[in-house]
This record gives structure tokens, sequence and C-alpha cells, in this order.
């Protein structure tokens, strides 16, 4: 019960002190604010020089994405990679988010997000096979 009690006194005091709930501009800097509040569409990180928006929302669709600028296999798309390859349902979305990112690759965009992680430098879209 007293571990119950600390716990909720300071989670009390932060919440007074705004350290627990402030998502303004002045405490996390402009560009994170920007960032956290109004994220891009997955489509906004893939670039290609002179190419159109509406070029691009064409390449995106024609390599597996949404016509809304985001992408995520289908549920029917996943099942039909596991039955093909034989394999599990985190490989078989693996694959094709990783086909995706190839596609797109290949025709001519640079993915243009963060690639710091380790984790995500072996991922196609970070110059990972």
């Amino acid at each position: 019960m007293k571990l119950f009690i600390y716990t909720f006194c300071l989670l009390f005091s932060l919440l007074l002190t705004g350290c627990f709930t402030c998502m303004s501009s002045w405490c996390l800097g402009e560009e994170t604010y920007q960032r956290l509040m109004y994220p891009k569409h997955y489509i906004e990180w893939w670039d290609k020089p002179s190419m159109t928006v509406e070029g691009r929302r064409q390449d995106w669709v024609e390599c597996g994405g949404l016509s809304d600028g985001d992408f995520s296999p289908s549920a029917r798309k996943i099942e039909e990679e596991m039955t093909r390859a034989g394999v599990d349902k985190y490989v078989a979305d693996t694959r094709l988010r990783y086909d995706f990112q190839r596609c797109m690759i290949s025709k001519g965009y640079r993915y243009t997000g963060d690639c710091t992680d380790k984790i995500l430098k072996t991922r196609p879209l970070c110059g990972g096979s």
C-alpha cells in the first residue's frame, strides 16, 4: 500500500510541475513538437528529384503502398506470402515490407527518414539488404 501511495504522490507532483504533461513547443523545441504533433505520412519520407506529387503517388501504389500515403500489407497479402513461402506471419510481413522498399528504391527514390538505429540500418530503405 505504501508503494502505491508513493507512486501516486510522485506522479501527482510531476503533473503539478508540468514535467509529465508538457507537449508544447516551449518544452520540446519547435522541430520536435512539429514532428510529434504533425507526423508525415510514410510517402513523404521518400524523395526523388523532380518527381511530382502525383507521380510519386502513382509509383507508391504500383509498389504496393496505400493511396493515402501509408503502407501496411493487407492480411490477405500476408496470408498469401505465408502460404507461398511457408513462413510465419512476422517473416511474411517483413518480406512484403522489404519488397515494397526495394521497389521504391528501384524506381529511383531515396528514403529521407531516420536511419541511425542499428535495426533500421539492416532494412533496404536504409541501405541494408
